[in-house]
C-alpha cells in the first residue's frame, strides 16, 4: 500500500479519535500500524484508544523506539510511573503477545532507527515528518512518478505525491545533490577538476536549484494571473511545477553522467544545451541533446498537464507558455 493510502487510514483513525469514537478509531489505527509500524503518530492516537496502562505502554514505547526524542511520548510514560531508566532500557519483546489483544504483537514489527539511516528535520518547513530516512527517500521517489503518470492520465495516482513545502524542499535538495555530484564527476573526468568538487558543487547545484524553481513559479504565475485566468494557490501552483522538473533533472541527470565517456560535455541545464549546441554536434553529443530537448518538452506538457486542473478557465496555450517561461528560469538560474 502506497504512503499516501496509509496517510489517508491515518486520517480517518485520528478522525475518528477526535469525535470520540474509539472502537472504530483503535480498529484503523491498528491497521495503519500493521502496515506501516514506523509511523509514530498512529501509535499515539492508539495509545489514547484504551485505558489499559499495559498497552498504552506499548504504544509509547515503540514510538521511542521509532523517534528516541518524542518529547510526547517521554512524557506520556512518566504519568505511567515508568522510569527514565526504564525508558532507555532494552524493551523487552516477551512472550505476552498472544496476551495483549494485538498492541504486543505490533512490536517486533519495529526495528531502531538505527537500521535505517535519517535524520529529524526542522518542524518548521510545513508538512516535515517526525524523522527522515532512507527508506522515505525511496517512497518518496516511487510516489513522484506515481504522481506524474496520474497526472499524464496513464494511471498512477495525481496525489501520490502531496503538495506540501516540505515535499517541495526534498525535491530541490535531491535534484541538486544529484546533479552537482554527476557535474563534479564530469569535471574530474573531462576536465581534471578538483576532487572538492564532489562536496561543494552538489550544495551549490541545490542553492541555485532553490532560486530558479523560486523565480519560475513566480514569473509563471504572474504570467498566467497577468492572463486573468490564475487564482490558484501558491504551494499547489509550485508543486504541480516542481513534480516534472524533480523528475526530468534526474532524468537529465542519469542521460548526462551515462555520456560523460562519450561525450565532450557534461550538460545537466538546459541552458549548457543551449550553450555548447553547434551544427557540428556528432555523435552521443547529438543523442544527450535529443534526449534532453524531450525530456525538457515533457516536463512542459506534464506541468501544463498539472496546472489544467487548478487553473480550468485558463488555455493550454497560456498554460505552456507559462511552462517554457519557468524552465527557461530554472536553466539561467543553474
Amino acid at each position: 500500500m502506497s504512503a499516501s493510502n496509509e496517510r489517508e487510514l491515518l486520517s480517518q483513525g485520528l478522525e475518528a479519535l477526535r469525535v470520540g469514537d474509539k472502537v472504530t478509531a483503535q480498529s484503523v489505527l491498528r491497521e495503519v500500524v500493521k502496515l506501516n509500524p514506523r509511523i509514530s503518530e498512529a501509535w499515539m492516537g492508539l495509545a489514547q484508544t484504551t485505558n489499559d496502562p499495559v498497552r498504552q505502554r506499548t504504544c509509547y514505547e515503540n514510538i521511542l523506539k521509532i523517534d528516541p526524542d518524542h518529547a510526547a511520548a517521554r512524557a506520556a510514560l512518566a504519568t505511567l510511573g515508568v522510569s527514565a531508566a526504564e525508558i532507555e532500557a532494552p524493551i523487552s519483546t516477551g512472550n505476552t503477545a498472544d496476551q495483549d489483544n494485538g498492541f504486543e504483537s505490533l512490536r517486533p514489527k519495529i526495528t531502531p532507527v538505527s537500521a535505517s539511516p535519517g535524520f529529524n528535520p526542522p518542524q518548521s518547513i510545513p508538512g516535515a515528518p517526525e524523522r527522515f530516512t532512507v527508506d522515505n527517500l525511496l517512497d518518496f521517489s516511487k510516489n513522484t512518478l506515481s504522481s506524474l503518470q496520474g497526472t499524464a492520465g496513464r494511471g498512477g495516482n495525481a496525489e501520490a505525491l502531496p503538495a506540501s513545502w516540505w515535499n517541495i524542499v526534498v525535491m530541490v535538495v535531491f535534484a541538486g545533490a544529484v546533479t552537482g555530484l554527476v557535474l563534479a564527476i564530469s569535471y574530474l573526468v573531462i576536465s581534471f577538476g578538483s576532487i572538492l568538487g564532489i562536496l561543494t558543487i552538489p550544495l551549490l547545484m541545490s542553492l541555485k536549484m532553490a532560486a530558479g524553481l523560486a523565480g519560475g513559479t513566480i514569473l509563471s504565475r504572474w504570467f498566467l494571473q497577468w492572463r486573468g485566468k490564475a487564482d490558484g494557490n501558491l504551494l499547489d501552483h509550485t508543486m504541480i511545477l516542481a513534480r516534472p522538473w524533480f523528475a526530468g533533472t534526474i532524468a537529465l541527470a542519469i542521460v548526462s553522467l551515462i555520456g560523460i565517456p562519450f561525450s565532450s560535455f557534461g550538460a545537466t541545464t538546459l541552458e549548457s544545451l543551449l550553450y555548447f549546441f553547434r551544427l557540428t554536434t556528432t555523435g552521443f553529443d547529438l543523442v544527450v541533446l535529443i534526449l534532453s530537448l524531450v525530456i525538457a518538452i515533457g516536463v512542459a506538457y506534464l506541468t501544463e498537464r498539472g496546472w489544467a486542473k487548478l487553473y480550468p478557465d485558463s488555455t493550454s496555450t497560456d498554460r505552456f507558455i507559462a511552462a517554457v517561461l519557468a524552465l527557461l528560469v530554472i536553466s539561467l538560474a543553474i
